[in-house]
């Protein structure tokens, strides 16, 4: 009877320790989930507070928007997620605690780095970073689409300046200035309404070059066209000009023959009129 009893008494207390050390073994269990669920927590906020730090957009309105989305899906999808787990982790946290207090045991502290307010210090920080991300990515948005508009803007104008261009370019071409003194005279007169024309529309390429110039300097993605386009319509506006001036010169050079000949004309039927009167 008495050993019986000795046994019982036995098993009773074994049980008790293995009750105790099942409950310090579950604690510690707990800590470390706590722990490892932390660090990772900790290290997603980390990395996407780097990458809403990054100011490097795509150098277009097209990346720009493709961004747009890509934080609106950050704010509504994945954030929220993770805010969920940041409570979930409190209430945890909270769990471990009361289970220690329960049993008389002496509270759990986190390793340096994951605390509660660890936590809150890197979310604030994060929530800091995704402010100024929509800010700075408003700001682009704004900025691409400016550009685009610009761009758009200096297609349609340099269509109309090439075009202007190539019809003036073939009026200066032509040599074809008359053969007597009349012919000339309003062909004169043609060229200086023409080159009037011409000159007046002298802001509007310069214009048009401080357009392409400021697409360039704001790295518009398609810089190196804009740059290229604008060359070759300035080249042919300054050709244009060349023509203007050569063909000005020939048209009062060839006048100034013509009057020439006229003047002689005139003194040659003179001299006829004279000539009876020199030999009488």
């Amino acid at each position: 009877y008495h050993y019986f009893a000795k046994m019982k008494t036995e098993q009773t207390g074994g049980k008790r320790i293995a009750k105790v050390l099942g409950s310090l073994m579950e604690a510690h269990q707990e800590q470390q989930a706590y722990e490892s669920l932390v660090s990772d927590l900790l290290l997603w906020i980390n990395a996407k507070t780097n990458n809403l730090n990054d100011r490097h957009f795509p150098n277009s309105l097209e990346g720009i928007q493709h961004e747009m989305l890509r934080f609106k899906n950050f704010r509504t999808v994945e954030k929220p997620a993770k805010y969920t787990e940041r409570g979930n982790l409190e209430v945890e946290f909270f769990n471990i605690q009361a289970k220690l207090k329960s049993r008389g045991q002496k509270m759990y502290m986190p390793p340096e780095g994951k605390l509660i307010r660890d936590i809150e210090t890197a979310w604030n920080k994060l929530e800091k970073a995704e402010h100024d991300r929509e800010l700075a990515l408003r700001e682009e948005l704004i900025r691409q689409e400016r550009l685009e508009q610009l761009a758009e803007k200096f297609e349609r104008k340099a269509a109309l300046r090439e075009s202007w261009l190539n019809d003036m370019l073939a009026i200066l071409s032509d040599q074809q200035f008359g053969t007597n003194t009349s012919q000339v005279e309003a062909a004169l007169k043609k060229h200086e309404a023409i080159s009037a024309d011409i000159t007046s529309r002298k802001d509007r390429f310069v214009a048009f070059s401080n357009m392409a110039a400021e697409l360039y300097r704001e790295h518009y993605h398609a810089k190196d066209s804009i740059k290229k386009r604008e060359t070759q319509i300035i080249t042919k506006w300054k050709a244009l000009m060349d023509l203007l001036e050569k063909k000005q010169r020939a048209l009062t050079g060839f006048h100034d023959l013509l009057s020439m000949f006229r003047d002689i004309e005139s003194m040659m039927g003179e001299l006829k009129d004279i000539e009876p009167s020199v030999f009488s």
